[in-house]
């Protein structure tokens, strides 16, 4: 079983620094990995590495949907990554957000999904 009692935002040098298996970005999926990893050996070592903070128990994170704070430039759990201007959008630069904390984008994603409109979905399928 993974244990994630003690886990805290501290420095690295504060921990022990040997470990069976470092699991780098600490987004859903990697965490899905250590989780399986540790119930498969509950002996083993894993270190997730993140440089973001981890979003255990906090409230916006349990229901992310119901928290825009996320989304405001000087979010902590946010990276806001900026592409240069691009004459393909107006001369306009695209900002791509990124999850940057325990869960990754999964902690961050507010509940939203994006579906295509049943007239595209029609054609892709007749295709």
């Amino acid at each position: 079983m993974l244990s994630l009692q003690g886990v805290s935002s501290q420095p690295l040098m504060q921990y022990q620094l040997e470990h069976d298996y470092p699991v780098s970005l600490g987004g859903a999926t990697a965490c899905v990995i250590a989780g399986r990893l540790a119930a498969a050996d509950p002996s083993l070592k894993i270190l997730i590495l993140e440089a973001g903070p981890h979003t255990r128990d906090l409230d916006k994170h349990r229901q992310p949907g119901r928290y825009l704070s996320h989304l405001h430039p000087s979010s902590k759990t946010m990276t806001f990554n900026v592409a240069k201007p691009s004459d393909h959008i107006g001369g306009r630069a695209a900002i791509v957000s990124c999850g940057h904390c325990v869960g990754g984008g999964s902690s961050v994603n507010c509940m939203l999904s994006f579906y295509g409109a049943l007239w595209a979905l029609t054609l892709y399928f007749k295709l």
